[in-house]
């Protein structure tokens, strides 16, 4: 199992839903779920550190992101 926390625009939560839904088509993926995260549990010194989730999830080698 693999936990990443990203940051993303509100209109990339479609793009990212589509393509994690299209990876468990083809079996890439057994399940994935979203969750929000508040300010309160995301401060400033870790929201720095956020990156975009397609370059954080194509970091995983052992999945064909090119579904």
């Amino acid at each position: 199992m693999r936990s990443v926390v990203v940051k993303i625009p509100y209109g990339g939560v479609f793009a990212m839903t589509e393509l994690l839904t299209r990876l468990l088509y083809v079996h890439e993926l057994m399940w994935f779920r979203i969750d929000a995260a508040t300010t309160k549990e995301i401060n400033a010194q870790k929201r720095k550190g956020l990156e975009r989730w397609l370059p954080a999830f194509t970091r995983d080698q052992d999945v064909d992101w090119t579904a």
